[in-house]
């Protein structure tokens, strides 16, 4: 079952719990037949820190991209921006979440019944 899913993770600080969610992101990739993005948006962390995170994400990975607000315009604007690059399905994911396996394509399995 392979689908193109893109996944919206919206970033205001956290670094601690948005390494663990990247990191677990990253992990998952090889787990899931569906064709992955994970596009980050930055909604103007203060934490230096934060940008250097995710741009090591998106150096590692093509499947990461990386978007910044300059200011944070809340987290329903947010998404709708990042619903905004996609023409595939959408999985929104906060980025205090850990995810694990093929946690996409058991999600994609459930919809598909």
């Amino acid at each position: 079952m392979q689908h193109n899913i893109d996944i919206i993770i919206p970033v205001f600080n956290g670094y601690n719990y948005l390494n663990q969610c990247l990191k677990s992101v990253m992990e998952s990739l090889e787990y899931n037949e569906s064709k992955i993005t994970v596009n980050i948006i930055d909604v103007g962390s203060t934490d230096e820190q934060i940008n250097i995170l995710i741009d090591s994400y998106v150096f590692a990975s093509p499947f990461f991209k990386k978007y910044t607000n300059v200011t944070n315009n809340g987290f329903v604007k947010t998404i709708n921006s990042g619903l905004l690059l996609s023409t595939n399905d959408v999985i929104i994911l906060n980025s205090d979440t850990l995810v694990y396996g093929n946690w996409v394509d058991k999600l994609l399995l459930q919809l598909l019944r």
